[in-house]
């Protein structure tokens, strides 16, 4: 097995103050991941909605814009439902505020231009937190497709992520109400992790299809990239326990299966097979996401420079299969 390169270590900077938007689920997991780093400190949060565990942890900002004039914060870290993560980032970034913002960034594409806009000409950066890429198996398998002389170009891929959102009466639970539905939720997220693999400018979704009954709702999306490039996309919601996979393919014949719940990968390449086995580490998965996320969020402050750019060909794609899934059927409702 060849091992993961090592996660930055700490260094003498200042530590950077952040300011939450939301209080909810999102919120508990950078919690979690920046009470385990010496760079962050959490100064505030402000939930929109009835507190949640996390607003009752630190000092509340009774506005938004108390919390991003009154706390001192250098960072607003917005972890709201996806409809509101633009306003929520104007605001910020008009108030010489750096943003990092939940997937997805916007739940469509008009949102997400203007919010481009606005990051052009700010003082701040923004950064979209696409914390699936920085998965343990995820970084291992970019790791070393970046060794290999040459991979060739991804010919074909299939990703199939499944959460239990659904209850025993087929009903979305308080959880997810607010996620938009499986495509919304999911689909950032595996394309963020294909996007890791190799670049998704020049493909296109080609059909989505939307399934729903009382056990599943569920997105099928067929995409298409330059050449004989094909991919298939599975997002749904189910009361089973979590799934979530991608399998590639790549023009030299390399292949690459991982187990993102698992934190496996293996991959196949030149008659060799490597493997990255389930994960051993201390913490939590999502919690090593963010870890990772921190370290590479903290790169782009030091360099002055947002992602939203490299960010912007996933959402484009989730749009695209956002806006086919209004004209059939809403889902998440």
């Amino acid at each position: 097995m060849i091992p993961l390169t090592a996660r930055a270590q700490d260094q003498a900077v200042p530590v950077r103050r952040i300011a939450l938007v939301g209080g909810g689920h999102a919120a508990r997991l950078h919690r979690d991941a920046l009470g385990l780093r010496r760079d962050f400190a959490i100064e505030a949060v402000h939930d929109p909605d009835p507190p949640g565990p996390c607003a009752e942890t630190w000092r509340r900002a009774p506005t938004l814009e108390a919390l991003v004039a009154e706390t001192g914060c250098d960072v607003v870290a917005v972890c709201t439902p996806p409809a509101a993560h633009a306003p929520v980032a104007a605001l910020a970034l008009a108030a010489g505020k750096s943003v990092l913002i939940e997937k997805p960034v916007t739940p469509d594409a008009a949102s997400f231009s203007r919010l481009q806009a606005n990051a052009a000409c700010a003082d701040g950066i923004v950064y979209s937190a696409l914390h699936a890429a920085f998965g343990r198996e995820v970084r291992w398998a970019a790791e070393q497709l970046s060794g290999l002389v040459d991979p060739g170009p991804l010919v074909r891929f299939r990703s199939e992520f499944t959460d239990p959102y659904l209850d025993t009466a087929g009903a979305v639970t308080p959880r997810a109400r607010s996620l938009g539905g499986p495509w919304l939720d999911s689909a950032i997220n595996a394309l963020s992790v294909i996007g890791r693999l190799t670049p998704l400018d020049g493909w296109a979704m080609t059909r989505v299809r939307v399934r729903a009954s009382t056990s599943a709702q569920a997105v099928i999306a067929s995409l298409e990239g330059l050449g004989q490039a094909r991919g298939g996309l599975v997002t749904r919601w189910d009361g089973r326990p979590s799934r979530k996979t991608t399998l590639a393919e790549f023009a030299s014949g390399v292949r690459l299966s991982l187990d993102h719940m698992a934190q496996s990968a293996r991959l196949e390449a030149g008659g060799r097979i490597l493997t990255l086995r389930g994960a051993t580490a201390p913490n939590p998965r999502l919690i090593e996401h963010y870890l990772a996320l921190y370290d590479d969020f903290d790169a782009h402050l030091r360099e002055g420079r947002g992602n939203l750019a490299q960010a912007s060909a996933a959402h484009r794609l989730v749009h695209e299969g956002q806006e086919r899934i209004a004209h059939e059927r809403p889902l998440g409702a």
